[in-house]
């Protein structure tokens, strides 16, 4: 008998940004992956409208950010948020550039963002991108997973399932399948919900000429009717209504009710096309287990948030980015599959943070008591629109555990965990560009002393061998100047001799002197569990 079962490094179940994030950044490194799609067809209507700094690293990264930037816009001024007499409560200041070297907000349309990426993805050979495959069970194995499958046909605008498909294993199986997530079953895991959740009528826009709004994004914290009205990419505009409980959905839910919603704002059919209207309910939890065995789950699969710090698809991305590097790792045979338990470690308690935040802020507008709406307004005008002065106290946006340096006392110290900046570098007397575009992803070490005297033969060979530049700042030979200064002025303010910054961008740990710099890079491949045999 003909074994007709097909065989892939990873399977990804769910082709949003999460799941061909996730893909490309794999196929980059040199694996096969297969992507499974239940809809025949892309999602044309938007979702998501906005990336931050750190995802605009890994567009980077995947080499899509200039076609990124051509769908997305930057300059959409601040984040206001104002009572129902138009008194500033709070203000977010979106206009920086963060320390990835790119916006801290670029808003851009879904559809737009995702053909970018389908178009990356049909580019890369060790893809195989299968629209129209609906995932039916995954069993895991001793060895990897296998994928049992059926077709999804179109009939007459419904979608059906047709007959089964040839069964895939999979050395892994990364589930980026959404909130109803199959892979995340499979997994077993418990969740946390927090009990956050609030049903919202999304509206959105396409005015038929440019017109000026409100700077950036406002929040109407009225009790009497809760809004945000935001960017939604180039010449397009999103109005969110908050539903209070006992709506009747299917009565709000028309063409009719969005018209007169934003009529307030001078729109109306004469002036504007009505895109998409939808009733969406905006949730605070998380999965407790991320990965199991050969299956790991990611973005809205492993975790929901609501949406008012912009963070959900943005935390989808960061799963893929930091489940890919250490898939990579595992699959190459240089480090062992209890590294991918760090996955959850670290991934979990960095997204429970910008769910907390998500709800910190849910918190200010969700309000419909005129009474304890005034005692809000009190309250946050005294602190003068400052995040800080009428936010409560929130954790960092880190990890203290997984693949970071600890202390003698086992605890992290900063910057360890913490996102890493990226200044533009010249290497051999060539112009000056960003770190990535010149070595393809973040990971480096980064040193104000000389390494020829600090790194041993050892540890050096396992950084190359890795892919890691090695960025003496201490040798004026050295083939990689650091141009802007940059580097060696975040040494300084970290008052460290080196750093070492993960595939994702993230500070592993640094040496506190140049003494320090060998145990530093063997502390690292130790936790991956790196064998200098099998380095390649």
């Amino acid at each position: 008998m003909v074994d007709e079962t097909e065989r892939f490094d990873v399977a990804v179940v769910g082709a949003g940004p999460t799941g061909m994030t996730a893909a490309l950044l794999l196929a980059q490194r040199g694996h096969s992956v297969v992507i499974l799609e239940r809809h025949p067809k892309p999602y044309p209507l938007p979702r998501a409208v906005g990336f931050d700094g750190e995802t605009a690293r890994t567009f980077q990264d995947l080499g899509i950010i200039d076609d990124m930037l051509a769908v997305s816009q930057s300059d959409t001024g601040g984040y206001y948020w104002r009572n129902a007499d138009g008194e500033l409560l709070l203000y977010v200041d979106i206009t920086r550039r963060a320390p990835t070297g790119w916006s801290t907000l670029n808003i851009f349309s879904q559809p737009q963002a995702e053909e970018v990426m389908r178009e990356a993805v049909a580019k890369q050979p060790l893809i195989s991108m299968r629209p129209g495959v609906e995932v039916v069970d995954v069993v895991d194995g001793p060895d990897g997973a296998t994928v049992l499958s059926r077709s999804q046909r179109g009939n007459g605008g419904r979608i059906e399932l047709g007959p089964g498909l040839a069964p895939i294993f999979a050395r892994y199986v990364v589930g980026a399948d959404g909130a109803r997530s199959l892979v995340r079953t499979r997994i077993q895991t418990d969740e946390t919900d927090l009990g956050f959740f609030y049903d919202w009528f999304v509206v959105d826009i396409i005015p038929h000429e440019e017109r000026e709004w409100p700077p950036g994004g406002l929040q109407v914290c009225d009790p009497a009717g809760p809004a945000s009205v935001i960017p939604g990419g180039p010449g397009r505009r999103r109005w969110e209504f908050l539903l209070t409980p006992g709506t009747d959905h299917a009565a709000v839910n028309t063409d009719d009710e969005a018209w007169r919603r934003v009529a307030e704002w001078g729109v109306t059919p004469e002036n504007a096309t009505l895109e998409r209207r939808a009733i969406y309910r905006f949730q605070a939890r998380w999965a407790h287990s991320w990965n199991r065995g050969h299956l790991l789950i990611a973005g809205d699969a492993a975790h929901l948030m609501p949406p008012f710090a912009g963070q959900g698809m943005n935390s989808g991305l960061r799963d893929a980015v930091n489940a890919a590097w250490k898939l990579d790792l595992v699959l190459s045979g240089r480090s062992p599959q209890s590294l991918l338990d760090t996955y959850t470690e670290e991934r979990a308690r960095h997204v429970q943070y910008a769910i907390r935040y998500s709800i910190a802020l849910g918190a200010i507008i969700c309000i419909t008591d005129p009474v304890e709406a005034a005692e809000r307004d009190r309250r946050m005008l005294a602190g003068a629109g400052e995040a800080e002065k009428v936010l409560p106290p929130l954790p960092d946006p880190t990890f203290e555990s997984g693949i970071v340096r600890r202390n003698a006392d086992g605890g992290t110290s900063a910057p360890a965990g913490h996102c890493a900046p990226q200044f533009e570098v010249s290497v051999n007397g060539e112009p000056a560009r960003k770190f990535d575009d010149v070595f393809g992803r973040p990971a480096a070490l980064i040193s104000a002393a000389p390494l020829a005297h600090h790194l041993s033969d050892a540890n050096r060979a396992m950084l190359q061998g890795l892919g890691y530049p090695l960025v003496d700042l201490a040798d004026a030979a050295a083939e990689i100047v650091d141009v802007t200064g940059g580097y060696a002025d975040d040494l300084r303010a970290l008052g460290v001799a080196a750093v070492l910054v993960r595939p994702d961008g993230y500070y592993f740990g640094t040496a506190s002197t140049p003494d320090d710099i060998d145990a530093l890079v063997a502390d690292f491949t130790a936790q991956l569990g790196l064998v200098p045999a099998v380095v390649r």
